[in-house]
C-alpha cells in the first residue's frame, strides 16, 4: 500500500511498503538523514528526546555520534521540554520564565555550517536572543536582538539582517574566509563578504551566554552543526527535510 512521503537527498518521493518494508522501484530504500550529509559534528533533535511535558531538560544528546551533548547541571539554568510547543511536534525552551542555557565540551570548527529550527519570543532575556556561540574569538555566534526584528552573526564583527525572527522559522548560516551567508526558510537572504576560517577548539553555547545572562527566549526545535561549508545540493537536502519535517512549507 501508499504510505507517506519521504525524502532522498531533499527531493520528496511516494513510498511503498511490502512485508513492513519501504520499497522504491523494487528495491528497498532507507530514508534521508542529516547524517547522510558528511561533516555532521552535533545534532539535536527535540523529537528524540525522551520527557514528560515541562520536564527540564539536563542533557540533550547528540545524534551526530560524535558525543557532543548539551548538558547542565544547575537545575535553575535548565530549559524545559514542551511536547508541542512547534506545530505540534516538541520543542525545549529556552527562558519561559529565566535565563536559561546548555553547554558543550570543545568541539574544532574552522569554517561552518549551521542550520536551526526555532521561534523567538518577544523579548529576549537580557539585550538579545542567543542562539549559539562559540566560547572563544571569533566566537561565530547567532542571536538576535531582543525585539526580534534583526538576525545577526557575531565574527568579532557584527553581521546584520532585518528579518522578523518572532516567528517558526529555519535558519541557515554557512561562513568561510571571505564569505558568510544567511539563509532563510532555504532562501539566501545575505551574502557578505565577511568570513572566517579561523579553527577554534572550545565548548558551545546553546540559548545563552555563559559569561552573561542575555539568553533566547523561544524555542529550538532542531540544530544542526556542520564542519565546511555545505554544498546547495546538501544544504538543500537538510532544508526541504527540515521544513517538511517541522511544518514550515
Amino acid at each position: 500500500m501508499l504510505g507517506k512521503d519521504v525524502y532522498f537527498r531533499g527531493l520528496k518521493i511516494e513510498r511503498a511498503y511490502h512485508k513492513g518494508e519501504m520499497i522504491i522501484g523494487g528495491v528497498p530504500f532507507v530514508p534521508f538523514s542529516p547524517a547522510d550529509i558528511p561533516n555532521l559534528k552535533m545534532w539535536l533533535d527535540a523529537t528524540q528526546i525522551t520527557a514528560n511535558h515541562g520536564d527540564k531538560v539536563s542533557q540533550w544528546s547528540d545524534l551526530s555520534g560524535n558525543n557532543n551533548h548539551a548538558i547542565q547541571g544547575s537545575g535553575s539554568l535548565q530549559p524545559t521540554f514542551k511536547n508541542t510547543a512547534f506545530n505540534g511536534k516538541p520543542a525545549v525552551r529556552f527562558g519561559e520564565v529565566a535565563y536559561n542555557l546548555l553547554n558543550t565540551g570543545n568541539i574544532a570548527l574552522g569554517e561552518r555550517t549551521y542550520v536551526v529550527v526555532m521561534e523567538a519570543i518577544n523579548p529576549g532575556r537580557g539585550s538579545w536572543h542567543s542562539v549559539i556561540l562559540q566560547s572563544a574569538a571569533p566566537y561565530y555566534q547567532i542571536y538576535g536582538n531582543t525585539n526580534g526584528t534583526r538576525l545577526n552573526f557575531y565574527l568579532d564583527n557584527t553581521l546584520s539582517l532585518l528579518v522578523n525572527i518572532h516567528r517558526k522559522a529555519l535558519i541557515g548560516i554557512t561562513t568561510t574566509q571571505g564569505q558568510t551567508k544567511f539563509y532563510i526558510d532555504g532562501e539566501n537572504v545575505l551574502t557578505s563578504t565577511a568570513g572566517s576560517n579561523t579553527v577554534i577548539n572550545s565548548p558551545f553555547s546553546i540559548g545563552g551566554l555563559a559569561i552573561s545572562s542575555y539568553g533566547l527566549n523561544g524555542n529550538i526545535a532542531e540544530l544542526l552543526m556542520y564542519s565546511g561549508v555545505l554544498t546547495d545540493v546538501d544544504r538543500q537536502s537538510i532544508e526541504n527535510y527540515l521544513m517538511d519535517k517541522w511544518g514550515l512549507t
